[in-house]
């Protein structure tokens, strides 16, 4: 069983990390910024709501790998956390790979109540279940940002998570990652081709599903 580093409340850059593990070598690796105008995002299965209830983010970010076929065939609960390594104050989040057929995507989100990671197409079924009962302002758009492009243009200051200087949430005990400028609305921002198009839900499935 390996473990990821995770901070509640900074997907970002808990994804940003993610991207950055030397197991994914060789592999396709992707970050999905979730989000959409209204900045009122409806998701399902996720651990910040009771369960069988609906969370409503302002924005989301989850990862997208091809698969490691002849691997572990049994993932983590996105219940469990893992004890940092010896001299560590991070959470660490543990997880196991799980055997799928060459060409199968996985999705890693630190925040579902899903294995950790599962399969791109249960993950996207799951958390994106009945949309029509919303209100379609609360519907996702997905901006796809391959791993070496995000660790090119993504740089967050951590201002957004500050009100007058107080933290809304604790930060990550990493430093801040700092590529110039910050970049984190710009990958948020609908009207903004930064970093790559914007998707529907059925748009993707299609790039899951024709790649």
């Amino acid at each position: 069983m390996s473990a990821a580093l995770y901070q509640p409340f900074f997907c970002e850059e808990n994804i940003t990390k993610l991207c950055e593990r030397t197991e994914f070598a060789g592999h396709e690796m992707w970050a999905v910024f979730i989000t959409n105008a209204a900045r009122t995002c409806v998701c399902q299965q996720q651990r910040a709501s009771s369960e069988n209830e609906p969370t409503l983010w302002d924005y989301h970010v989850v990862a997208l790998s091809t698969a490691f076929p002849g691997q572990e065939t049994s993932a983590t609960s996105g219940e469990e956390v893992a004890k940092p390594p010896h001299g560590h104050t991070e959470v660490w989040a543990p997880f196991v790979i799980p055997a799928a057929p060459s060409g199968d995507w996985l999705c890693w989100d630190f925040d579902t109540r899903l294995p950790f990671p599962c399969l791109a197409s249960d993950y996207i079924s799951k958390t994106f279940e009945g949309l029509e009962r919303f209100h379609r302002s609360t519907w996702p758009r997905f901006r796809v940002v391959e791993r070496r492009r995000l660790s090119e243009l993504f740089s967050s200051d951590r201002m957004h998570m500050q009100v007058e200087g107080a933290w809304l949430q604790p930060p990550p005990p990493w430093r801040p990652i700092l590529n110039g400028p910050p970049t984190l609305s710009r990958f948020l921002d609908v009207d903004d081709e930064f970093g790559g198009p914007w998707l529907s839900l059925d748009e993707l499935f299609a790039f899951i599903g024709g790649r």
